[in-house]
């Protein structure tokens, strides 16, 4: 069995997310969470265009699930309909598939 040597873990709290944090901060007391809001999400979107853009971003031409994963992030206005956010398609092929 491989061991690693973990230094930090950062998870998503939202939705069923907050009680996973709390599982793992049982055996992992240093867990940072983050709460994903809209301006979280357009500055992660729009720092992972910015890496396609200059051609840092590389990953094994295989990676289909990657490529779609990202192809399936679709731009659409917040529930206020205020502000943009970003949603995925949810599937098995994304890698986005909802528990359960």
């Amino acid at each position: 069995m491989r061991r690693y040597h973990v230094s930090a873990i950062t998870m998503d709290m939202t939705g069923i997310g907050q009680w996973v944090v709390q599982l793992v901060r049982a055996f992992f007391t240093v867990v940072q969470s983050l709460h994903y809001s809209s301006e979280i999400k357009a500055r992660l979107v729009m720092k992972g265009r910015a890496l396609m853009h200059r051609g840092r971003l590389q990953f094994d031409a295989g990676a289909t699930d990657l490529a779609k994963a990202f192809m399936a992030i679709k731009e659409t206005p917040s529930p206020s309909q205020c502000q943009v956010t970003y949603n995925a398609s949810r599937s098995k092929d994304t890698g986005q598939r909802r528990p359960g």
